[in-house]
């Protein structure tokens, strides 16, 4: 099998989708030689037009280069590459008589490739659908900025709704099954198909860590309101004030400033800088630490398309409290927490019934068992390439 492989990302621009991209590649030309890979993506180092680079015997990355490219300015870089791989897509689909072409990342790719005239099946992975995980103000910033943001997000909603709408793709791979659900209704008639991630397991997973007198919980993920850290603050300030000796370490990239700042602004004036830490930018061997560390695993997004921390948290046998949102509602009932919603109080009482009962909420062997062969790069692979051949036999 042929397989045309096309992403706005390959390096690690932004981690989770990235690592998507690079996962994908690589568990396809290690499942088997008799695939060939090839994968399209922007060159942001040179302006070369095409350097064609051999990872593997079966394996071919195509960057596409320009000066626009390497300016990385969004309004000026998508719309050059996209026109770039139309281009390159007439030469390459002659040339390597490709059985399949997948979009792994890129919603601008998805509107702008002309596939009708390439005669060849077509799938796209979609990992959100913004305005989805774009909001840059949260239910406590100032009135006016919140209200402005609100129109901006409605008109965003327009555009890429529009931009799906647009082409008929034979697939669309949902991360996961929640999402898939919400995809279902933007394209009624298409076929949504559910893909979950795999995950690689964590060197230190499985730790056998012993909770102490304090209650120890962990929340990892980007500085961006969808993800809900302002919650954990005033979370805190309940768990404070009914007696709970607990500390809560943060830990994220800085994607919105304000938040940032705001969140330990927080902190401070309700006088909780001895119960939550914020870490920003940490190595990834103060992640692995931090996860074996802790006792309780708090995800309070409000918006996801799948979450890889929740399930990393998981893999470190962590009970989850988390939202109704993404792969985690999946991910809890596959192996230990509580749903929330995305209130102080849910999550108040969620933290609390965990703690109080942490046998109740331990994982076990058969649960890691699942866990490890459910959320595996080689499941989601077959389920790819099972999927790959039913469009083959379609088309």
């Amino acid at each position: 099998m042929k397989i045309l492989l096309i992403s706005e990302h390959y390096e690690s621009v932004i981690g989770g989708t990235a690592t998507y991209v690079q996962a994908v590649c690589n568990a396809l030309t290690s499942s088997s030689k008799e695939l060939q890979v090839d994968l399209i993506v922007p060159n942001h180092q040179e302006s070369t037009r095409l350097k064609i680079v051999n990872k593997a015997e079966n394996f071919h990355i195509h960057y596409l280069g320009s000066p626009q490219i390497i300016d990385r300015d969004k309004r000026k870089w998508r719309p050059d590459f996209v026109a770039r791989v139309n281009i390159y897509l007439k030469q390459i689909v002659s040339s390597i008589c490709p059985d399949i072409i997948h979009v792994l990342f890129g919603i601008y790719l998805i509107e702008g490739l002309e596939i009708e005239s390439l005669k060849v099946p077509c799938c796209a992975t979609i990992h959100s659908v913004p305005p989805r995980e774009c909001s840059k103000t949260w239910n406590g910033d100032q009135l006016f900025q919140y209200t402005i943001e609100q129109v901006r997000l409605n008109i965003i909603k327009i555009v890429h709704y529009r931009r799906l709408l647009r082409h008929k793709y034979q697939a669309y791979i949902a991360v996961s099954y929640r999402f898939g659900n919400e995809l279902s209704k933007i394209l009624p008639k298409a076929k949504i198909v559910p893909i979950e991630h795999g995950f690689p397991i964590p060197s230190r997973a499985f730790s056998s860590y012993q909770s102490i007198d304090t209650c120890r919980l962990l929340t990892i993920g980007a500085y961006i309101p969808h993800k809900g850290q302002h919650l954990i603050v005033e979370t805190a300030a309940q768990l404070r004030d009914r007696g709970l000796d607990f500390s809560w370490t943060i830990i994220g990239t800085i994607r919105v400033q304000k938040y940032y700042h705001y969140l330990q602004k927080r902190v401070a004036d309700l006088g909780l800088n001895k119960h939550i830490t914020i870490k920003a930018d940490v190595p990834r061997q103060e992640i692995d630490t931090a996860y074996a560390g802790s006792d309780i695993y708090v995800q309070p997004s409000l918006e996801e398309g799948f979450c890889f921390t929740a399930l990393e948290a998981a893999f470190y046998q962590l009970p989850i409290v988390g939202t109704n949102e993404g792969a985690i509602p999946e991910i809890i009932r596959r192996g230990q927490g509580i749903l929330s919603e995305p209130s102080v109080l849910s999550l108040v009482e969620a933290i609390l019934e965990i703690q109080s009962q942490p046998t109740k909420f331990s994982y076990t062997e058969a649960q890691l068992t699942a866990l490890i062969n459910h959320y595996s790069w080689q499941r989601m692979t077959d389920e790819l390439l099972a999927l790959y051949q039913s469009l083959i036999k379609s088309a």
